[in-house]
């Protein structure tokens, strides 16, 4: 780690930071918005948040209750002296995490999903029951999903009749049936999957982020590193999410992901009502909508999005092929 002298205004706030925390600072990087430093024998680094305290405090309240219950499975975090998880200085707000030597997460390692998974399965048996202080922000429900299928039709009807017809407009119409059953087929296994019970029972604080360099392997585990993300739900939502932010580059490999889902199980047993949730959020056609959103909207580009799309809908034909023959699975005791 190399030393990095930054502006005047920049040092200032590192020295508030570093005097709030009693540290020294023997080796100091700039890492983005905040720091990296070598104190004696700890790695410390020093991140700046941007959004809502509220949000921040609940994050790291969390944390401090993960870390209790399993050791290296989030980064520690530093009070400052007052006992403060974070601190104030001119307008923006830091916090300090104790890091350790961890290697990279890699994505392209089928043995690295399987420690992230088991992990996860940790962290949600290590999160139930923590309360949350009245936050009810669940991303997904059947009224959200109705609302979706309603806006996916909305978007078929004005594209075709359009007069001028886009790439993107042409492929959106003409898998716009397949997709669309995709989504009356999800919500449908919510329903059955007993969903708004499920979430008065069972709904707790998710990860809801799975960026890889949101990751780290430590030890025989995995140690999850952005916790400010979190969201209130289900458990198989965020597995749902795990499992659709890495198994596409697989090809949506049907022997891999049975055995990610094992591996989850091992720790954390899912009921059949469950499975069927689960399968009911990996089905759901969320890109498909976020596209003829972006492009309705002029968010990307037209051809940019065409190209996604295709790619999306071949996705969407591995993923039902490996989900379709996940019955033996499904009806496991």
């Amino acid at each position: 780690m190399e030393e990095r002298q930054g502006d005047s205004s920049i040092d200032e706030i590192m020295e508030q930071i570093l005097a709030a925390y009693s540290l020294t600072a023997d080796k100091i990087s700039r890492q983005g918005d905040g720091w990296w430093i070598v104190s004696g024998a700890k790695m410390l680094e020093i991140r700046r948040f941007k959004g809502e305290t509220d949000r921040l405090q609940t994050a790291l309240s969390w944390q401090r209750h993960l870390q209790k219950k399993r050791r290296g499975l989030v980064p520690e975090v530093l009070p400052a002296q007052g006992g403060q998880d974070y601190l104030a200085v001119e307008g923006h707000v830091y916090y300090v995490l104790v890091r350790a030597e961890d290697d990279s997460f890699l994505s392209s390692e089928p043995a690295h999903l399987v420690l992230a998974v088991k992990s996860l399965a940790d962290l949600h048996a290590s999160s139930r029951g923590y309360q949350t202080a009245g936050h009810k922000e669940a991303l997904l429900g059947p009224q959200i999903i109705q609302n979706r299928l309603t806006s996916l039709i909305w978007y078929y009807k004005n594209f075709r009749s359009c007069r001028q017809k886009s790439d993107f407009a042409g492929i959106y119409t003409e898998y716009f049936s397949f997709i669309y059953d995709q989504g009356q087929e999800s919500l449908q296994k919510m329903v059955a999957g007993g969903y708004e019970n499920k979430m008065k029972e069972r709904a707790q604080i998710l990860l809801n982020t799975f960026c890889p360099a949101s990751l780290a392997v430590r030890g025989e585990g995995v140690s999850f590193l952005e916790l400010n993300k979190w969201t209130i739900g289900l458990e198989v939502m965020d597995l749902a999410l795990f499992l659709s932010s890495f198994l596409p580059r697989y090809k949506w490999d049907a022997a891999l992901t049975l055995q990610l889902l094992e591996n989850y199980e091992v720790q954390n047993k899912l009921a059949y009502q469950e499975k069927q949730l689960l399968l009911a959020f990996l089905r759901f056609p969320y890109r498909f909508w976020l596209y003829a959103y972006q492009y309705y909207n002029r968010i990307v580009s037209a051809p940019e999005l065409a190209r996604k799309l295709e790619n999306y809908i071949y996705e969407s034909y591995l993923r039902d092929k490996c989900l379709d023959g996940l019955d033996n699975w499904l009806w496991r005791d």
